[in-house]
């Protein structure tokens, strides 16, 4: 008869929380399980005690536990009803801390989340999936006033394409629009194994700061900046007064576009990711009086 063995006492239920549901990678759902990861977000978040952690696409709460434990209250933002047990879980632990509100990050008022916090106080962290990256990163540019700073784990090569240097493969229109509104740094970049199911591409965590002063502090301006970015890269092959010509709309002809990029310095025949942003800037801020008096896309 074999000897018995002496098994360590099984944790209780109650500790360990309700069992995960399966993820739902259709809609980009991947548990993050490495716990030195998700320290390490908590780490570089600069979370201090009596911060508001906003909290995008809680889950199953394994990235809330360790915010809550910074002493800063968090409002846990998720989709998915399934978590709800798992979030509960949670707060049974941190009871005055931990706020849950159930909705689509891109349509839900983050303002009644933040429960008045100044701006300073305001910090927002997630692991983001690919598909929502750039509406969220818009929603973010419009509540750039109101907040220190995100902390965002998306896909590297999104990541890449965010901090792309002037004439390089990666730069495109987000790049800069982004760099309109935020300092953009890339912190460190997780590897597929450190989630359940593995992804099929490496993820990286950035941290977004708004710029102070911005680069345009007149709105309009800003706006129409941020239409002149997407015209000029919306044929990113072609040259810049090609592109602009095409996208812009009627109002400004191609010879009209070759004329105005010649009087901030640019070569006409430069492709858009050759382009930095103040003389994205400075293109829009001597547009025709006609085309100003438009109703800017932002």
């Amino acid at each position: 008869m074999s000897p018995r063995r002496n098994h360590p006492p099984q944790p209780r239920a109650a500790d360990v929380g309700p069992r995960r549901p399966r993820a739902r990678t259709s809609i980009g759902q991947h548990y993050l399980v490495n716990r030195g990861v998700l320290e390490h977000i908590v780490k570089v978040a600069d979370i201090r005690p009596g911060d508001k952690v906003l909290e995008i696409g809680a889950g199953p709460g394994n990235l809330t536990q360790l915010l809550l434990e910074t002493g800063a209250s968090v409002m846990a933002l998720e989709r998915d009803r399934r978590f709800e047990p798992h979030l509960r879980h949670v707060e049974q632990r941190f009871p005055e801390n931990l706020v849950t509100a159930w909705g689509d990050v891109l349509d839900i008022d983050w303002e009644p989340l933040w429960g008045g916090a100044p701006p300073e106080k305001r910090i927002i962290v997630g692991n983001i999936p690919y598909q929502i990256t750039s509406p969220l990163i818009a929603r973010l540019a419009d509540a750039r006033e109101r907040l220190r700073h995100a902390v965002l784990m998306i896909q590297r090569e999104v990541a890449d394409r965010l901090i792309a240097p002037p004439a390089t493969r990666e730069r495109s229109g987000l790049t800069v629009k982004v760099a309109l509104d935020f300092e953009v740094r890339r912190l460190f970049v997780v590897h597929p194994k450190s989630f359940k199911p593995p992804p099929k591409v490496h993820s990286a965590v950035i941290q977004l700061t708004p710029k102070s002063p911005p680069p345009v502090t007149d709105p309009a301006l800003r706006a129409l900046t941020r239409r002149v970015i997407e015209a000029a890269f919306g044929s990113r092959r072609q040259q810049l007064t090609n592109s602009l010509a095409r996208h812009w709309g009627p109002g400004i002809s191609k010879e009209e576009w070759r004329t105005l990029l010649e009087q901030v310095g640019v070569e006409p025949s430069l492709r858009a990711e050759r382009v930095d942003l103040e003389s994205f800037v400075a293109l829009a801020g001597i547009l025709p009086a006609a085309q100003k008096a438009l109703e800017p896309e932002d």
